[in-house]
Order: C-alpha cells, then structure tokens, then sequence
C-alpha cells in the first residue's frame, strides 16, 4: 500500500529562545512507513522553552502512537512549569556545576513522570497494555543542548565537514558491544529495546551536554530515519547544506527511497548568530572531545558516556609554574589536561590527554610530588563525589570507568 508523502510539521527561523544565546531555525518532518497502520513517531517543538524531542511509539493497535505522544506530552508539561524554567533560568545567568546538575535532575525527573504516564495509560487499558516508547529530547540554555535519551532513536551533532553521535542506542546488541569498547553501526546488530519508556517501573534515561556555536546543527532521528543507511556516510549528503527544512526534507527523502516500512521522523535544529555576549560556560567544550577521549579513563567508552561522565567536569585554566592541588576544603579532584605541559612525579612531562592525580576518583590521597604546570594551560578539574554522581544511574558504564581506573593506576605505579 502507498504510504502519504513526508509531512512538514514545523519549520521556523531567526527564533529567540529564552535562555539561550543564539537565534535558532528548526523543522520538524515524518512519514508513515507500511509497517504500521498509524505513523507511531511523535514530534514535539516548543522553542519558547528550548525544548525539542521525538519519540517513537511501540505497540500494536495504535497504542505506540498513544505511547508517543502521551510521553511528549507529560514531558511539554514538566518542563513548562515555573519551576522548571527557574532551574534553566538560574543556569543560563550562572552556569555552575551545581546549576547544571539541577538541569540534568530536571531532565531525568521530567521522563520519569512520562515513564509514569505511559505505564499507567498501559495498565488501565487492555489494547494499550505493554505499550512504550523511546524517547529523545534537547533543552537549549545558555550556550549548550542538554540531552535526555532513551531507547533507540538518535540525537547527532553536525559541525562542519564533521559529525557526532551523541547518543548509544538501548538494545542488547549495542550494549554487548559498547562494552568492547565499539559501536553498533549496522541495521542488522540491532537487538531488542533494552531501555524505553513505559516498560519498567524505575526509568533512568541517559543525560549529557554539549556546547553549540554558530552554524552547528542537531538532528533527531528515529530508527526509520537513520536505519536505511546502515552505517553509510550517505546519511550525511543530505544534511550539509541548505535551508533547514530542506535538510530536514531531504534526509528523510533519502531514507525512504532506500526503505520505506518504518515510520520515519526528522527533527533538524539550526544553531544560527549569537546575538548575548557574556562569559563562556566552564564546561568541557566540543572541540575538546577528541583530547578527552583519549584519556585513559575514557578511552573507547564512545562520545555519549564520555559528555555523560563529564558532566560534572569543570573547565579551568592555571599559569605557568602554577601547582594543581589535589585537595580544596575536603575535597578531592583529579585533572584531565587539554592543553599545556606540566610536569609530575620522577621529572616526567605530561600533556593533553593526560589523566592527573587519579586517586581522587576513587576518594584516596594522592602520594605523588603534586603536578605544576610548566607554560600556560587548561585542564578539566573533576571532583570525587561529582565524578561519582555522574555515572550513579548508570552501572554498566560506572564499571567501565572503574576498570580503567584500576588499569591505569596499576600502569602508573609499575612505571614508578
């Protein structure tokens, strides 16, 4: 059967959104695919409060497209209260680590309430039983994207001639791997839903942030957007240029020419002119990824769980012949370099990628002749009980970082 022709649902440009420091363009694109007799995805653009996100419904009988849109809703709804635009408001004026991890807790609460909602819709309905969604979600404020993600759909950052995963798939398949240190690309790998919205009492979706500049562009996708490609490059072509509701228009053109039995949605978000200037958020920047992944406590652990264990990370800058403290007012922090040289125990040197006073990750004094910077540099300062709540809801990444802690406190000691 003839499915209808891809859908505009939204499309805006030069738009102001509270709290955020650039203008922003967005459109937002769906077709039905002929697997389902209803288009389940779900799409939601509320610029007004920085909030974009789409979901894909699963269920049959209609009920994964009551799942969806039920999810967006509640979320719409959570993030619109007072309450919530004081946390972001308070953000954006003073972007803290504390004021930015009252975001993420704002996130993560928002979807529990939606992972509430579905489950209950669920049980008072025997057609609707058993029903979910995945769930993918930006907060603009400031100069960054907060990003809640569950399930299957992906959120990926265009920057230049480069692109970003930012999200891990939930399906068994893709946590198998991950844990090898690789990830899933192909369509065939992919697994049952390991994580979703309305399937398990207790939800903790993933959450990261990452920094926007001018010309930078986030798309939504779900699995019938992106999974046609399989892995290839060509997923790109169509998102390079151009307006975007053409962007959107044509990478969901693209995916169907190639497969058109999933529903598939696009949500692409435009980050156009900084038009609020004020001091950087201190915070682990973008361009920086490629430093920080290289660090042996996150190495192979993939960009989403890197910008997840960073959130609490700290930017900082230090002069030359300027000591790094291991310990402030009962506080323990260990330091990532990204750039600069600084030199530590036995007269080695140590630069960017450098992972310095590890011990403190694991709340242990630090024995080694404290580092002192030999030019001008930058580091990321993490604290010990910020590291450790950054990866508290999520286990199977906490004992990745772990191993490699152990792994490279073990190395080092050797090396001595």
């Amino acid at each position: 059967m003839d499915r209808p022709s891809p859908q505009l649902l939204a499309a805006e440009r030069g738009v102001v959104v509270q709290s955020f420091d650039f203008r922003v363009e967005f459109a937002a694109r769906t077709a039905a695919g002929s697997r389902n007799p209803t288009n389940q995805d779900a799409l939601l653009c509320r610029p007004d409060l920085g909030l974009f996100a789409i979901a894909d419904g699963m269920g049959g009988h209609a009920a994964g497209e009551v799942a969806a849109a039920l999810a967006l809703s509640v979320l719409e709804a959570e993030l619109a209260r007072d309450a919530a635009k004081r946390v972001v408001r308070r953000y954006g004026r003073e972007p803290t680590v504390e004021r930015r991890a009252d975001v993420f807790a704002l996130l993560r609460a928002s979807v529990g309430e939606a992972n509430r909602a579905v489950r209950r819709q669920g049980e008072s309905s025997s057609g609707q039983r058993g029903m979910g969604t995945t769930l993918d979600a930006v907060l603009l404020a400031r100069d960054r994207a907060f990003v809640a993600h569950v399930g299957d759909s992906r959120i990926y950052l265009l920057r230049g001639p480069q692109e970003l995963r930012l999200t891990s798939d939930h399906r068994s398949a893709d946590f198998s791997i991950r844990k090898s240190g690789r990830q899933v690309t192909s369509h065939h790998a992919r697994g049952a839903l390991s994580r979703s919205v309305g399937h398990a009492a207790e939800l903790v979706p993933d959450t990261l942030s990452v920094d926007l500049a001018s010309d930078d562009r986030l798309l939504l996708c779900t699995d019938g957007a992106f999974a046609p490609f399989n892995g290839s490059p060509e997923i790109w072509a169509s998102a390079r240029f151009g307006e975007i509701d053409v962007i959107a228009a044509g990478l969901l053109d693209a995916a169907q020419a190639i497969d058109r039995t999933d529903d598939a949605s696009v949500l692409a978000i435009g980050v156009r002119e900084r038009f609020v200037s004020r001091a950087t958020d201190a915070a682990p920047r973008a361009r920086d990824l490629a430093i920080v992944e290289a660090c042996p406590l996150l190495s192979g652990v993939g960009t989403s769980a890197t910008l997840a264990t960073l959130a609490a990370a700290l930017e900082i800058e230090v002069d030359c012949d300027e000591a790094l403290p291991s310990e402030l007012g009962g506080d323990r922090f260990a330091y990532i370099v990204l750039d600069g040289k600084f030199a530590v125990a036995d007269g080695r040197t140590m630069g960017p990628s450098a992972l310095l006073m590890a011990e403190s990750l694991v709340d242990v004094a630090c024995r080694d002749v404290t580092p002192r910077a030999l030019e001008r540099g930058r580091l990321l300062r993490i604290r010990h009980e910020d590291f450790v709540r950054a990866h508290a809801h999520d286990h199977a990444l906490a004992a990745q970082l772990y191993q490699r802690l152990a792994r490279h406190l073990a190395q080092t000691r050797v090396a001595h």
